[in-house]
C-alpha cells in the first residue's frame, strides 16, 4: 500500500477491490470460477471489504454475467460513467444529445467501414448494415443491441460512444476529434493501456462526457468506503 497505518488500522487495511474484467478477472472465454468467487465473495463479506469491476461493458451485460451474485457487485461500467448497485444507479455521467450526434456525424466522414456503437441509457445502437461477426463481438460487452439506419434519429443521451475498428485505426482516427477536446472526454485504446505493444491497441477508442474524467460523483463513491486517492495497491 503506499499509505502506511499503524496497527491498529493493518487488520483493515483493505476497504475495497476494484478489477477489470476482460483480461483480468474473466477468463479467455469470458467467464470466471463461480465457486471460488463465491468463497472469496463471501470472506470479503465478513471481513468488511467491497468489490467492484470497473468495465467497458454495459452495467445490465455485467449483472448478466454475474447472475445472482450482481447484488453484491458495485458495478462501474460504461467506462465507468455509470454506477449501478443492487439494481439502481447512484451516478450517470452523459454526453447531450446534441454533442453525441456531432461527434457521430464527424466519426461517419472519418471512415465508413469502423463500426460506431452509440450507447444510451437504454440500449447500445450499431449501424443495421454493421455485419454480424463485429455485430457479435458488440454483443459480448452488451446485453441490450439495437440496430438503427441512421444514428441522428437517436433521441437520448448519451452514456458513450466507442469505436471498434479491426484494422487498428483508432488513434488515428481520435487524432481527427480535436474539434471536440473541450467538449467530450476521448480516449484511444493505446493510451489507455499501460503495454502499449499490446496487438489490440487501436482496436477501440472511447469518447464520454468530459467531466467523467475526475469527476466527484467518482470521488463521493470513493468516500462511502472511507477510500481517498492515496490508498491504492
Amino acid at each position: 500500500m503506499k499509505r502506511t497505518r499503524g496497527r491498529g488500522e493493518e487488520k483493515r487495511m483493505i476497504k475495497l477491490v476494484i478489477t477489470d474484467l476482460d483480461g483480468t478477472f474473466l477468463n479467455s472465454q469470458g467467464s470466471f470460477d463461480r465457486p471460488y468467487y463465491e468463497q472469496v465473495s463471501q470472506q470479503m463479506k465478513e471481513a468488511g471489504v467491497a468489490f467492484a469491476a470497473c468495465t467497458g461493458k454495459q452495467c445490465e451485460r455485467v449483472e448478466e454475467l454475474f447472475g445472482e451474485a450482481a447484488a453484491d457487485v458495485w458495478i462501474l461500467g460504461d467506462s465507468a460513467t455509470r454506477i449501478k448497485h443492487q439494481g439502481e444507479y447512484i451516478f450517470e455521467s452523459l454526453l447531450p444529445n446534441e454533442l453525441g450526434r456531432r461527434i457521430i456525424a464527424k466519426l461517419a466522414a472519418i471512415a465508413q467501414d469502423h463500426v460506431i456503437i452509440a450507447c444510451t441509457p437504454t440500449a447500445a445502437y450499431i449501424a443495421d448494415t454493421t455485419n454480424e461477426a463485429d455485430a457479435q463481438k458488440v454483443r459480448g460487452s452488451y446485453r441490450v443491441v439495437k440496430t438503427v439506419a441512421d444514428y441522428q434519429t437517436i433521441t437520448e443521451d448519451f452514456v458513450k460512444l466507442t469505436i471498434f475498428d479491426p484494422k487498428l485505426r483508432c488513434f488515428e482516427h481520435v487524432q481527427q476529434l480535436s474539434e471536440f477536446t473541450n467538449e467530450a472526454y476521448i480516449l484511444d485504446r493505446y493510451h489507455q493501456s499501460r503495454r502499449p505493444q499490446r496487438n489490440d491497441c487501436g482496436t477501440l477508442a472511447r469518447i464520454a462526457a468530459r467531466h467523467t474524467r475526475g469527476d466527484n460523483g467518482f470521488r463521493r463513491w470513493l468516500e462511502r468506503f472511507g477510500v481517498d486517492g492515496s490508498w491504492h495497491v
